[in-house]
């Protein structure tokens, strides 16, 4: 359609940023990550009736390490959404607010190594 010639894309966003830092030792590591989706449009058209509004989440997450000569073991604490920020990635489907995660990951090391 000619008429749609210059309008973005359906749900691309006009501007995106993410980013990270992350602090890791042996014992434990921990980090930030920052995201922010400039405004969205859910129709072809770019009717500002239909745009989504623009929205930054900041997550953080935390994790212990315990070394051992077989299994390496990581606790790992994550806090998504730490602001509890409302926002839509598709009209009308709401995503999560602040959530937690809680992992357990154990590394098997061989004998051999």
């Amino acid at each position: 359609n000619a008429d749609l010639n210059g309008n973005n894309i359906r749900y691309k966003p006009v501007h995106s940023i993410k980013s990270n830092l992350m602090f890791e030792d042996n014992y434990f590591n921990m980090g930030i990550n920052y995201l922010y989706v400039g405004k969205r449009f859910s129709d072809d058209e770019n009717s500002t009736a239909f745009q989504l509004p623009a929205y930054s989440l900041v997550d953080m997450f935390f994790a212990v390490k315990i070394p051992s000569k077989y299994i390496h073991t990581e606790l790992v604490v994550k806090l998504n959404n730490m602001a509890n920020v409302r926002y839509e990635n598709l009209r009308s489907y709401a995503q999560p607010l602040r959530n937690y995660v809680f992992s357990l990951i154990l590394t098997y090391k061989s004998i051999d190594q």
